[in-house]
């Protein structure tokens, strides 16, 4: 578009659009007909417009959205009560998609969040003690695995150890540090037949060695070695 055009269009943003809207409700059929016939012209000229002008857009969008607030809240409202079934279809395939990036999307920003607003964190937290301890207790309760790996995690942190897990978690095994740096899921009773200290192996007659090779056995052949309490 030359440059004198575009002027004139900016200046007389409002009229010109007016008419077109008059125009669009009067024969609706027509701007469908003309999608229709020229869909994959507007769609290149589209992308091809935001890309050349992306940061003006996204000024644009922000200014937008501040002073019409209330006007977009309204609409979105509106929008979803008419087409509730699809939106709903639509958020689900989203959230799906882009789960992972969403969940790494939230923590930076949560981190962020926090790091700037401490003393509204803190003071939300104050207030909200017992709220928040419920929500605590009830995303360990639907989250048991997470919360085993984290605990697992969190006590090789304090005891400087590493958190590498070789296999997964199974029922009635636990976690077992093979060195101070890989953790091997093994049956409880197995774990608990020979005394050892990861961070001390010769300690308990080098107990780390004898359990590590009943471990190994138990890996090889399923079968659980040696006497209890060894």
């Amino acid at each position: 578009m030359p440059k004198y055009s575009h002027d004139y269009y900016m200046r007389h943003w409002d009229n010109i659009r007016g008419c077109q809207k008059r125009y669009e409700t009067k024969h609706p059929e027509n701007k469908k007909n003309y999608y229709k016939k020229n869909r994959d012209k507007i769609l290149k000229r589209s992308k091809q417009y935001y890309i050349d002008n992306m940061e003006k857009l996204r000024i644009y969008k922000k200014q937008y959205a501040i002073y019409n607030k209330n006007k977009l809240k309204k609409y979105k409202a509106e929008y979803y009560i008419k087409n509730k079934e699809y939106v709903d279809k639509h958020n689900r395939i989203n959230y799906e998609k882009n789960r992972d990036k969403r969940t790494v999307h939230m923590r930076k920003y949560s981190k962020m969040y926090h790091i700037k607003n401490k003393d509204k964190t803190k003071e939300y937290a104050q207030k909200n003690k017992d709220k928040i301890r419920i929500l605590h207790k009830l995303w360990k309760i639907k989250n048991k695995e997470k919360v085993r790996i984290n605990d697992k995690i969190s006590k090789a942190k304090n005891r400087k150890l590493g958190y590498d897990f070789i296999n997964e978690f199974f029922e009635g095994s636990c976690g077992h540090h093979v060195d101070k740096n890989h953790i091997l899921y093994v049956p409880k009773e197995l774990h608990e037949s020979i005394k050892h200290s990861v961070t001390n192996p010769k300690k308990y007659n080098n107990g780390l060695a004898r359990l590590n090779e009943k471990v190994y056995i138990w890996l090889l052949t399923g079968r659980i070695e040696g006497v209890k309490n060894g």
